[in-house]
Order: structure tokens, then C-alpha cells, then sequence
């Protein structure tokens, strides 16, 4: 009488399809400037699979990036709406507990940042503002 076990460990190592390499979201957040366009696109990370997609105008990131840590950006008007973007040293209330954050408004949107991505992103601003990006041409 036949046997109805599968060899299971037989058959795996048969297997020689590719395996499907995915490629997740990793940064908080990620930025594309479109010099032709005048606008700098924000990709804000919601999972490894996901990301929420905005844009602003590049004269709107110059005033962000200036701004953050130095009062803060107190509902600009911009493409994406109203935009609250600062760096916070106590956390939300009524506890106020002491922190360390840069936190983002938009919309019903609210994202927090490191101070380092903060830093990273506006390295990463200028860099593509004032270098040669792939899609430029």
C-alpha cells in the first residue's frame, strides 16, 4: 500500500525558482527634489510596505529647514495644506515627560523625526538641490 507522507525536506530542496527579493521602506523619511517642478517630494514610512506620499514647494523646505529648531513652522500654508513642523523637548501632555523630537503636522497626519533623520534630511536637501539627481534630465 502506497504511502501518503510527502518527503517535504526532498521536495524544498528541489526548489530552484528565484526567491522574490523584497525591498522594504527603512527611513522615516525620505525626500525627492524636483528642481523642474520646484517641489520636493516627501515620502513618510507607515510600515516596511508603505509609505504616505506628499509634496511642497522648495522655497516651503528652505523655510522648514530653516525653521524647525528655531521656533518652528506654525501652519504654513502650503501644497499639502497646513504644515506644524518643530523640534519638541517634553512630550504630549498632561505627563510632558522630557524628549527629544521633531514632530510634523499636516492634514490629519502626524509623524515624529530624531533630531538626526531631522539633520539627515536637510543634508539630503541640499544635496539634491544643489547636485545632479537621475531624474533631473
Amino acid at each position: 500500500m502506497p504511502s501518503d507522507n510527502i518527503d517535504t525536506v526532498s521536495e524544498l530542496e528541489l526548489d530552484t525558482t528565484p526567491k522574490s527579493e523584497f525591498l522594504p521602506f527603512k527611513n522615516t523619511l525620505k525626500i525627492y527634489v524636483f528642481k523642474k517642478e520646484n517641489a520636493v517630494q516627501l515620502s513618510f514610512r507607515l510600515s516596511d510596505n508603505a509609505v504616505f506620499t506628499d509634496r511642497l514647494s522648495i522655497p516651503d523646505m528652505h523655510i522648514i529647514c530653516k525653521e524647525w529648531n528655531n521656533g518652528g513652522v506654525n501652519g504654513i500654508e502650503t501644497w499639502m495644506g497646513k504644515v506644524f513642523w518643530e523640534e519638541r523637548t517634553v512630550g504630549p501632555r498632561p505627563e510632558c515627560k522630557p524628549a527629544s523630537f521633531v514632530a510634523i503636522q499636516f492634514n490629519k497626519w502626524n509623524f515624529r523625526l530624531t533630531i538626526e533623520e531631522m539633520e539627515d534630511t536637510i543634508y539630503e536637501f541640499n544635496k539634491q538641490l544643489n547636485g545632479e539627481n537621475h531624474w533631473d534630465d
